[in-house]
């Protein structure tokens, strides 16, 4: 398969959402797939998540697969094993992947809406030589982070113990009932995890003299319809109405508890630090 199989569309606008996780993403996300900037389910705006790539999306044949996994292979033992260098043939199936992501969800106005966090764009794209101009369509990057740093490396380390990532959605069948509990050293680490990743993000917009629309999730949270119009009106849809908040806060008397805890045990990620 080359390239060429999915030529037939292409975006003329592509919206690229940089996050990292528990930042409100998917909120906005929601509020902007109603505005018409998406029509797909919500976890599609992810098209570069590995499991995304590997799991749902590939077209046939399936040699497009089977690449994308050697590649991914090589990512991990590449640098150990200098034999499986020679099988990289990842390339050519990373743009027959993105060819057909075009083709797929650019939508009728030509927008293409993608989501991704810092290793999603590494991994998907970067270790490629690819980039989100591969299309050839102007690129307008919306940056959602979180101000409070300490309160999102609670509500992540509390996710990813119960697989339970948004109010009202069952977690997978083989996360549910599963109770967190709190763990001063697994919130650091979520914490440094967190703050590599949004650095990271902050150097790939410096090196490439990108200014990204900022979405800060205290903001967005309490202020939705405000801060919906704002990112709206800088995408150029003015003339697009906000839709009512898709999606309620997550948020608990448990994660202010665990705030308060990691803080006493951890005192050097407090305010005043």
């Amino acid at each position: 398969m080359t390239s060429r199989a999915f030529d037939a569309r292409r975006p003329s606008q592509v919206v690229a959402i940089a996050s990292t996780q528990r930042t409100g993403s998917y909120l906005l996300c929601a509020g902007l797939t109603a505005a018409g900037l998406a029509e797909r389910p919500l976890h599609q705006w992810e098209v570069l998540h590995p499991w995304q790539v590997f799991h749902r999306y590939l077209p046939k044949p399936w040699s497009l697969r089977v690449r994308l996994h050697v590649g991914r292979l090589w990512r991990w033992w590449g640098a150990k094993e200098p034999w499986v260098r020679r099988m990289r043939t990842t390339v050519g199936a990373r743009r027959a992947y993105l060819d057909f992501v075009a083709e797929r969800f650019t939508t009728d106005d030509g927008v293409l809406g993608l989501k991704m966090m810092w290793p999603h764009l590494e991994q998907g794209l970067l270790l490629d030589g690819l980039e989100v101009s591969y299309w050839g369509a102007p690129v307008t990057w919306i940056h959602t982070w979180r101000r409070d740093e300490v309160r999102q490396a609670v509500s992540l380390a509390r996710s990813e113990q119960t697989g339970q990532w948004l109010a009202g959605v069952e977690p997978p069948r083989n996360m549910r009932g599963r109770v967190p509990t709190y763990d001063a050293a697994f919130i650091e680490r979520r914490l440094a995890h967190l703050r590599r990743n949004r650095t990271a993000w902050l150097d790939y917009f410096a090196e490439h003299e990108i200014v990204p629309i900022n979405v800060v999730y205290e903001d967005l949270d309490a202020d939705y319809e405000g801060t919906m119009r704002r990112v709206l009106d800088l995408l150029g849809k003015g003339d697009v109405p906000v839709t009512p908040r898709q999606t309620e806060r997550q948020s608990d008397g448990m994660n202010d508890e665990w705030v308060e805890r990691f803080l006493r045990d951890r005192p050097q990620y407090g305010p005043a630090s």
